[in-house]
């Protein structure tokens, strides 16, 4: 059967976060993977990803969306 990973480019969006992956867990069909990529934050993204189990990769500093959802995708494990 298919697997999907769901990759989150993030930058500051802690409180956002929260309800994007609340919104993921509580959804119909559960990805094998959840992957948030930090891209240089300077609030509490990271914690709030590790909160909802997420795995949380980082660029590095501010490299913008596309390269955060490249690093999600370089590292993804499903389908």
């Amino acid at each position: 059967s298919l697997t999907i990973t769901v990759v989150t480019p993030a930058y500051n969006a802690a409180a956002d976060l929260r309800r994007c992956l609340a919104a993921i867990r509580e959804g119909s069909v559960q990805p094998a993977e959840l992957i948030v990529v930090d891209d240089g934050s300077t609030d509490d993204t990271p914690k709030v990803a590790q909160d909802f189990g997420a795995v949380v990769l980082s660029t590095g500093g501010r490299r913008g969306p596309s390269v955060a959802r490249n690093l999600g995708a370089k590292h993804a494990q499903s389908d």
